[in-house]
């Protein structure tokens, strides 16, 4: 068998975390950090990958379709650092990629609705409480505006024309986080507390809708405010429900973004992991990510990819 080689994008949260839980629409980009999947060409020796390795998504994806998995190497080395997950969606890509190459394998037609549909199957089965977003970019690329009752149907921006030509930077707090831990205690706090529970998420679905409309608009200067408000409110949500959603590393990047005339708010569930911020031109970005270096925080270079999960090359 002939070599073969896929890949996907990870996935960088604009906006719409835990309110998307809620039937709020995300915001969320493909980034230009991807993981590499393929095939060793044959008459290649290969030890065939554990599952740890590979991440049980991609096995879901081959035992969903009823392939073998065979031997598979993996390189997700664009979505770590220092061997740290940096909350860029790794695991969404790599289900992604998966389905990618399940689906040449068995010459289906690869479209990113088919890719993402098995990859979604597959991801949800190994996290099930997941809102399926980071699938969603890893499977169609691109920045795309997300409702949760419609998912496989996501309306694709154009990134200059939605975000008013700001400059986005996106830097790592050096701290791993854990959403699955973070879902686990909102659910458990819904439980326990489901009044104080509802309000919280009714601002947060308020808010995620004002950065709809702004986005849509377009309207930077409402794009920049409603980020700057949507990461006040997953705080607040942190406090009622005693979660370091946005803990002091993030609130130091958040307070050096404002300093340069910029807003931040954590990318994911929060907790650590990755920081995005927006700025209205590049020399204030470059100033930002410049003191932020000297703090001990590093800039991810990064940018949106168009493209999803795709074949890109059989040897």
């Amino acid at each position: 068998m002939s070599g073969v080689r896929v890949s996907a994008p990870g996935k960088l949260m604009i906006a719409g975390e835990y309110a998307v839980l809620e039937g709020a629409p995300a915001l969320v980009a493909a980034i230009n950090r991807r993981i590499i999947l393929g095939r060793p060409p044959s008459g290649v020796p290969t030890n065939r990958a554990p599952v740890d390795a590979l991440g049980p998504e991609i096995e879901q994806v081959f035992e969903l379709q009823g392939q073998p998995r065979g031997d598979l190497h993996i390189d997700r080395s664009a979505l770590y650092r220092e061997g740290r997950k940096l909350g860029l969606g790794s695991s969404a890509a790599g289900a992604a990629a998966a389905a990618a190459l399940a689906l040449y394998e068995a010459r289906e037609t690869i479209t990113s609705e088919r890719v993402f549909e098995l990859a979604l199957r597959a991801h949800r089965a190994v996290a099930p409480k997941g809102s399926g977003v980071d699938v969603l970019a890893s499977s169609f690329g691109g920045l795309l505006l997300a409702n949760p009752s419609a998912l496989e149907h996501p309306m694709r921006l154009g990134p200059e024309k939605a975000l008013g030509g700001m400059s986005m930077s996106v830097i790592d707090t050096g701290k791993s986080a854990r959403t699955s831990t973070f879902l686990e205690a909102i659910e458990a706090h819904r439980r326990a507390s489901p009044r104080a529970s509802r309000e919280a998420f009714r601002r947060l679905c308020e808010c995620m809708e004002a950065i709809e409309m702004a986005v849509l608009q377009p309207s930077p200067t409402e794009v920049m405010e409603g980020i700057a408000e949507y990461g006040a409110r997953m705080e607040a949500l942190g406090a009622i429900t005693s979660l370091p959603i946005v803990e002091e590393r993030l609130k130091g990047i958040a307070a050096l973004a404002r300093s340069f005339g910029g807003v931040s708010k954590p990318s994911g569930a929060g907790g650590g992991d990755i920081a995005l911020a927006l700025f209205r031109d590049a020399e204030a970005k470059q100033n930002f990510e410049r003191r932020a270096t000297e703090r001990g925080f590093v800039p991810v270079a990064l940018c949106i990819d168009p493209e999803g999960a795709h074949v890109e090359a059989d040897e």
